[in-house]
């Protein structure tokens, strides 16, 4: 995700007119899953302190690719997550300081509010505040929110911790406990209809819900103890024993031949040090030592 302090001069991110060569527009697409489409935009292109985009019809195709990614995503049912650096409207704490040219802003709002039903999240950087926005289509319908359901309500539960969680995925142990059908029903969250679930999708939503650790989840899957037991907890994976470190065989050949070079050092600076100190010792009748005595 480019900034507009990546550039340099900074702000002044090229255009590429055929959007060919430097960065091909800073832009991309990613299919996060079957459902989801993650698009980055390089919005600072439309950042009014960029020259050298101020008075460009579509700098570097940008708009026309955001265009074509959402089309994509409509037409193959997916919803869209929108993430970029430099964000459209005013920034809440300048005087009305904004970031994007006039008719940039105004271009980029349409293509946003065009596609506004499967925009389901939009994520910018560049302000280093913590807030939020609220675009509202032509009709100001913008508060149109539905309530999907509540989870006490569903699931019957009085609070949210971990025991009644614990006994709530208990009770989905039965595939037609009504609990269980509540919970495919919200599952996924309005994309799709379908609740039916056989023998396998129902293991799989068990151990997934109970089974978090890859082994036992595997276990639980191929029908083993945890499927039957998902009352037991997972603090202990007798399974999965760890295995005391060994240390191979080259390491003793190793440290053994490094203990032997030690000592060798050790004889040979011992042996210098003896011969130097004899040559530095006087005779016992040496010239200097007669004098002494005589003296």
């Amino acid at each position: 995700m480019l900034g507009n302090h990546d550039p340099y001069p900074a702000n002044q991110m090229p255009y590429d007119t055929d959007n060919t060569a430097y960065y091909k527009g800073g832009y991309y697409s990613a299919t996060i899953s079957e459902k989801l489409r993650l698009i980055g935009l390089n919005t600072n292109l439309y950042y009014d302190q960029d020259r050298l985009t101020k008075d460009l019809p579509d700098p570097a195709q940008h708009l026309d690719f955001l265009d074509k990614q959402l089309q994509e995503a409509r037409k193959h049912n997916q919803m869209v997550y929108i993430i970029a650096h430099v964000p459209p409207g005013v920034f809440e704490l300048g005087s009305g300081l904004t970031w994007f040219y006039p008719k940039y802003n105004k271009q980029y709002l349409e293509k946003l509010e065009e596609f506004a039903d499967i925009i389901s999240l939009q994520l910018y950087g560049h302000e280093h505040t913590d807030s939020f926005r609220v675009q509202f289509d032509a009709e100001g319908t913008g508060d149109d929110w539905q309530k999907e359901y509540d989870t006490s309500d569903v699931y019957a539960l009085d609070e949210l911790r971990p025991a009644k969680l614990h006994e709530l995925a208990r009770a989905f142990t039965d595939r037609s406990n009504k609990l269980f059908q509540h919970y495919l029903q919200y599952n996924s969250v309005l994309w799709a209809g379908n609740t039916e679930c056989n023998e396998t999708c129902h293991l799989h939503h068990l151990c997934a819900i109970t089974q978090l650790d890859y082994d036992n989840f595997r276990t639980c899957i191929s029908g083993g103890v945890t499927t039957h037991h998902p009352t037991q907890t997972t603090h202990h994976h007798p399974h999965r024993s760890t295995p005391q470190p060994q240390v191979p065989t080259y390491m003793f050949y190793l440290i053994g031949g490094l203990a032997a070079v030690v000592f060798l050092l050790f004889l040979l600076v011992a042996c210098m040090c003896l011969r130097k100190g004899r040559r530095l010792r006087a005779p016992r009748y040496a010239k200097f030592g007669s004098l002494s005595l005589n003296s």
